[in-house]
């Protein structure tokens, strides 16, 4: 918890478990939050989707006591502070719906970061309702200058803008191959699928001839996943002609293409270090760009932004580009 400035940042929950969703009590006096063991969040992040149980739990805010909510089998999530000083929570699972504490559940079915109204008579929600994936469609935007498009996770435009490709799993822990489509989301072909490995953050190049992507297993040693490796690997637009570019022991991921199309930024982590490298195509040499640091790449190839040992800061180098993204595809 910190200021609306920013300054005073205390912990609040010192359980040695997992906690998130806070939500303040009316009087500004208490919290409540979801809290669950590792063994809980490994199964919930699993992409198998395994079940497992969390608790909603009210913290003190004066004293940080805390009391739990609501515990049991199955996940409990998002818990809001009504006005009326009623708690309501999402729970998981093919039974799952709302649920009040201490009251009777409320409508069931999927509702996830639920958020009531003033007076606790209305609820927003977000729900899938996708029955394609990876879906292709325009989505409303609150900005007409803005145009809204859903696509697959870690999206890739040509440059002429007539063809997107993607993962084709619902997210990156999953396995994934590389899905072509024209932009209007017709057309749809699986271009590349290596049945043992996975190929995550696939990229055009600015010519749009060749497409670059990480190949292998990822984000190893996350929520106590074993360590896992992969490579950069290049193919043609049309998904043949694979190439390794990278290889041993190491976690390599997430490339991003210079303007001229000749190198490639890359994250990379073995047991040594992490860091941003850059790699030649043509040559295949490496060069460290940083090292010691947890690292990112701009979607459009002519940013890098590094985080520093220090979690708040973020530095950022420019050459021309006026916009960045992340590595999922946030605007930065």
């Amino acid at each position: 918890m910190m200021h609306a400035d920013g300054t005073g940042v205390r912990q609040v929950t010192r359980t040695g478990s997992f906690a998130g969703s806070p939500s303040f009590s009316p009087d500004g006096k208490q919290l409540v939050c979801y809290q669950a063991e590792l063994s809980a969040v490994i199964d919930i992040s699993d992409p198998r989707r395994l079940r497992a149980s969390t608790k909603i739990v009210r913290v003190d805010l004066a004293t940080l006591q805390d009391k739990v909510l609501a515990e049991g089998a199955g996940e409990k999530w998002s818990p809001r502070w009504l006005a009326s000083g009623q708690i309501g929570y999402a729970s998981g699972g093919p039974e799952g719906g709302l649920e009040f504490v201490g009251g009777k559940p409320g409508a069931r079915g999927s509702f996830e970061s639920p958020s009531w109204s003033a007076d606790g008579m209305h609820v927003v929600f977000h729900r899938e309702t996708a029955t394609e994936w990876p879906p292709a469609r325009e989505e409303h935007s609150r900005d007409p200058a803005f145009r809204l498009f859903r696509t697959g996770i870690f999206p890739s435009y040509t440059p002429d803008g007539t063809t997107v490709i993607s993962g084709t799993g619902t997210r990156a822990l999953a396995h994934n191959g590389i899905l072509s489509m024209h932009a209007d989301g017709t057309n749809r072909r699986v271009i590349f699928d290596d049945p043992e490995r996975s190929s995550v953050a696939a990229v055009f190049s600015p010519k749009g001839d060749r497409i670059a992507f990480g190949l292998g297993a990822f984000f190893g040693g996350m929520i106590g996943r074993p360590a896992t490796v992969s490579n950069i690997a290049l193919v043609k637009a049309d998904g043949s002609g694979l190439q390794l570019l990278t290889a041993g022991d190491v976690n390599d991921g997430f490339p991003s293409w210079s303007p001229e199309a000749r190198r490639l930024v890359f994250r990379s982590a073995n047991a040594s270090g992490r860091g941003l490298r850059i790699l030649d195509v043509t040559t295949r040499q490496t060069t460290v760009l940083t090292d010691g640091a947890s690292s990112t790449t701009s979607r459009p190839g002519r940013r890098t932004a590094r985080r520093s040992p220090s979690p708040a800061t973020w530095r950022a180098t420019t050459t021309s580009s006026r916009s960045a993204r992340t590595e999922a595809g946030c605007g930065v």
